[in-house]
């Protein structure tokens, strides 16, 4: 046509356009429509759909403004396209103009239309509005349906949702979708599986797709339900979506958020590289930090920037996180340095928030009270939290003191921040200051939220109140509970009272331990599950730290295996060691030696005469290694860490007899220096966790993943001259 010099008319443009819109080529049908004399309804009911398809809502408004100028009416295939704009454009006083003309053109009862105007008010929050347009409607479609339900659900009115999905004299898969999405949502897991159910029955018209699958599973990951994940996944591998990366992303987090990080860790790994969406990454990153696995969250980070993947805000939200909880303090500050000098990501309320509680909790309180005060945004809640939260750990009551007076006038209503600090001043002795704050949360009317905690077993969740003896089993529980002191104290435990926040004798302090939630739970799994099952406990609060040692001695002494996820993380114990370790949990006097040569031979007569840890990184750097090119560094745990994974080959024991070559490794000792005195034996578990390996006494280790020679730990006395042991 441009060759001929011919101009298209207003029907052929009107196709055009279609086409090229279509095709991702809106510019050319913008130059199209430019080109028409003497347009027509068609013409700009072209347009503003391709404007509208194309996300340019505010462009559809104005195109549809000129054909209101130019004398043209508005039809059912214009009102549709014209009225989501002004929705997703929030747009309500267009949007009521467009209602106006429809009552005028005499469109209101189209099916189309009428959906239209209900979907618009049902976005911009006008379920009154929405509603009076349904009731108005002559012919239903199942879309009018969809779109109250989900204006219903998106207040949290359940109630009128669920009847009016009942009513609906036909259901489609968006319906169902809807509703499980909905009760998700609200907080209704139960509800959301049980749809999920009714959907699976043999009778149902409509069956599940990859939608309702990503609708179903953040149920699951709510209730702490495993086992139901677990039957999902089966059934997503029976219809054939489990190649589908985002059904594969839904499964991540739920498995993390219910305990399973390996089945987590599966899961992505069956997503292709090429299919890894920066949402993927994103929740492999946060499923690591939630877990406290913050050596491992840095690693699937740099694993995403190597992929060429660009990070978001939200994936230094996970990232920060995860440093925090593993303590790595000089990694999240790297991390959040570089936002703005690498990758340009503004830091919002949330990052400064991570970095407080990275500096909290590995005791540089003054540090993090110094950040605050440089932070270009009024700190709210989750910050002054952070701080106060961390001021248990190091007695530090001035400032808990100070955040928990911010954080009263913040958010008032929150008996958190007065338990926090009632807990400081009750360990301190200080029982006046207690009824204090006990008086002021009675006068203001905050009421506080009973601890909870449930197991579920064969699919069946149960749950334990505080001190409750409503469940069916408690005798036997209480037995078994009253038993286990006498047992685990025999181990080494003993009761940490600081925990029972009443003033009362030390026999009924250690008694009220007993009847902790938690407690309750694990003894009602050990009744009712054999050994090789896993214990997995949720727990509304945070875990008591008496609790969080009766579980490293109950792991030990009867063999078992427990995850407890609480309000802020999980919680892994096994062998009488806790797997998740914070931060002053993890030895500081450490001295690491990283030797990467390109091939570096250790002979029996390079090991000769090697006694000490000192002589170990002095035979190094005189070693002719350094000459081969290898990098030889001096430096802080985290690196040592760092350095320790990674690691990709494998190191074989070096035995003094025999010579071994490898074309690639890292040796990393680690030396610390007086554990027994400042820590004790937390560490050797901090350490094991680090690196994912059993930890024992002057052991050396191998894996697929790490290479590691652990030396030392043998106590305060041989703490500066511990034997190499090979």
């Amino acid at each position: 046509m441009i060759l001929h010099g011919l101009q298209p008319n207003a029907f052929l443009g009107a196709k055009m356009i279609a086409m090229y819109a279509s095709s991702g080529g809106l510019q050319a049908a913008v130059t199209v429509f430019g080109k028409i004399k003497d347009p027509t309804t068609l013409l700009y009911n072209s347009i503003i759909r391709a404007n509208t398809n194309n996300g340019y809502h505010l462009k559809t408004i104005d195109i549809y403004c000129v054909m209101h100028s130019l004398g043209l009416k508005g039809d059912h295939f214009t009102f549709p396209f014209v009225l989501k704009s002004c929705a997703n454009a929030l747009d309500v006083w267009m949007g009521a103009c467009v209602h106006g003309q429809t009552l005028r053109f005499g469109l209101e009862l189209d099916a189309y239309v009428g959906t239209s105007l209900l979907d618009f008010y049902v976005k911009i929050g006008g379920l009154r509005d929405a509603n009076k347009v349904f009731d108005l409607m002559t012919v239903r479609a199942v879309s009018s349906w969809n779109a109250l339900i989900a204006g219903y659900m998106k207040e949290g009115d359940i109630r009128v949702a669920e009847d009016l999905f009942r009513r609906m004299p036909c259901r489609n898969i968006v319906s169902w979708t809807s509703m499980i999405s909905g009760n998700t949502q609200n907080g209704l897991a139960e509800e959301a599986l049980n749809l999920f159910n009714e959907m699976l029955k043999e009778g149902s018209e409509v069956k599940p797709n990859w939608v309702t699958i990503m609708s179903v599973l953040p149920a699951c990951a709510h209730s702490a339900s495993l086992y139901r994940g677990r039957q999902i996944n089966e059934y997503v591998s029976r219809i054939g979506l489990d190649s589908n990366p985002s059904v594969q992303t839904a499964l991540v987090a739920m498995y993390a958020k219910c305990g399973s990080l390996a089945d987590a860790r599966s899961c992505f790994d069956r997503i292709r590289d090429d299919e890894k969406n920066l949402c993927a990454w994103n929740t492999m990153i946060t499923a690591y930090a939630s877990h406290g696995q913050g050596l491992e969250s840095v690693s699937i980070f740099e694993n995403m920037v190597r992929a060429g993947v660009y990070p978001d805000a939200i994936t230094f939200t996970g990232l920060l996180s995860g440093c925090s909880h593993s303590g790595l303090v000089k990694f999240g500050l790297r991390f959040f340095n570089s936002m703005q000098t690498v990758y340009s990501i503004e830091p919002r309320h949330e990052h400064y928030a991570c970095v407080v509680d990275l500096l909290a909790r590995a005791g540089l309180l003054v540090e993090a009270k110094a950040f605050i005060e440089k932070i270009p945004m009024q700190p709210g809640p989750s910050i002054w939290g952070a701080l106060l939260a961390a001021c248990r750990k190091s007695k530090n009551l001035e400032i808990a003191e100070m955040a928990a007076e911010k954080l009263f006038v913040l958010e008032p209503e929150n008996s958190c921040n007065y338990i926090l600090l009632s807990n400081l001043y009750a360990e301190a002795g200080m029982w006046k200051e207690v009824d204090k704050l006990r008086a002021r949360l009675k006068c203001q009317g905050v009421k506080k939220n009973p601890g909870c905690s449930w197991i579920e077993i064969n699919g069946k969740a149960h749950l334990f109140l505080g001190g409750d003896i409503s469940h069916p089993q408690s005798k036997e529980i209480y037995n078994l509970l009253e038993a286990l002191p006498e047992k685990i104290k025999a181990a080494g435990y003993i009761p940490n009272t600081s925990f029972v926040l009443h003033d009362i004798s030390e026999e009924e302090k250690e008694h009220n331990l007993i009847t902790h939630s938690e407690k309750l739970a694990i003894a009602f799994g050990l009744l009712n599950t054999t050994p090789e099952v896993v214990l997995r406990v949720t727990k509304n609060l945070r875990i008591c730290g008496d609790c969080h040692t009766v579980m490293k001695f109950i792991s030990k002494i009867y063999d078992r295996e427990i995850v407890v996820r609480d309000v802020n993380r999980f919680h892994h114990f096994r062998d009488g060691l806790s797997f998740l370790s914070s931060t002053l949990s993890l030895p500081r006097n450490i001295v690491s030696l990283c030797v990467e040569p390109e091939q570096f031979v250790a002979t029996p007569d390079f090991c000769a005469g090697i006694q000490t840890i000192e002589g170990w990184i002095e035979k190094l750097g005189e070693s002719t290694a350094l000459d081969q090119g290898c990098r030889f560094d001096l430096s802080a745990f985290d690196t040592c860490l760092r350095a320790g994974i990674e690691v990709q080959s494998t190191l074989v024991s070096i035995d003094g007899n025999k010579t071994h070559t490898t074309d690639c490794f890292h040796y990393t000792v680690l030396y610390a220096a007086g554990i027994a005195n400042e820590l004790g034996p937390e560490s050797h578990g901090a350490l094991a966790c680090a690196f994912s390996l059993p930890l024992n006494e002057q052991s050396n280790y191998s894996s697929k993943r790490h290479s590691v020679l652990v030396f030392g730990f043998t106590g305060a006395g041989e703490a500066c001259n511990i034997p190499l042991r090979y």
